[in-house]
């Protein structure tokens, strides 16, 4: 399979070509779910278990699935005026209403950081939307459980990238339209020299 994410791929890093060889074991026409699955079990047959490699694979595999989807324009490893020092995995950008993507192979205690970058995204932009997705079933379940019972409030929703709901999820995402940022002016007003 080609990829969609070359602009992505330009760092020369070891992630990148471990990441288009697994590409290439791959067919096209899977379904989210499925192409995740097949990226990650190959990873894994490999033998592969490097955390700083695991994550940047996920991402890629993320990017790949919005890129496939016709999910784009979308900002990777992305900042965004007014919120400092965070680093967005993805944002999905639309002037009242962006969707932030924070991708994690595993949650353990990570979920609190994607929950304060959705609690600093909101509010700036108070209809953003904040979804964290993972590989880590059980502990997406319990997350599921403390966004409903609002102890989470950064975050609106929680995926398994590998579970069907998450196919549900990318649908609906491309059905919405984003847009490239513009460019923002600090001041608007009658300025007086």
């Amino acid at each position: 399979m080609e990829t969609s994410i070359q602009s992505i791929l330009t760092r020369q890093s070891k992630s990148r070509y471990v990441y288009k060889s697994l590409l290439s074991d791959i067919e096209s026409g899977y379904s989210p779910s499925k192409f995740i699955s097949a990226i990650w079990e190959n990873y894994k047959k490999r033998g592969c278990n490097n955390p700083n490699v695991n994550g940047r694979i996920f991402e890629y595999a993320i990017a790949e699935v919005l890129a496939t989807a016709g999910i784009k324009p979308f900002y990777y490893q992305a900042e965004i005026a007014f919120v400092p020092n965070v680093k967005f995995d993805f944002v999905c950008y639309h002037p009242s209403m962006p969707v932030i993507l924070s991708v994690k192979t595993s949650l353990r205690e990570r979920y609190k950081q994607a929950d304060l970058e959705g609690t600093a995204i909101k509010s700036v932009y108070r209809k953003a939307q904040s979804v964290l997705i993972t590989l880590d079933r059980d502990a997406a379940s319990s997350l599921d459980q403390k966004i409903a019972k609002g102890d989470v409030v950064g975050l609106d929703h929680c995926f398994v990238a590998d579970d069907r709901t998450f196919d549900d999820f990318i649908t609906k995402l491309a059905s919405k339209s984003f847009t490239l940022g513009k460019e923002i002016k600090p001041i608007v007003g009658q300025l007086c020299t």
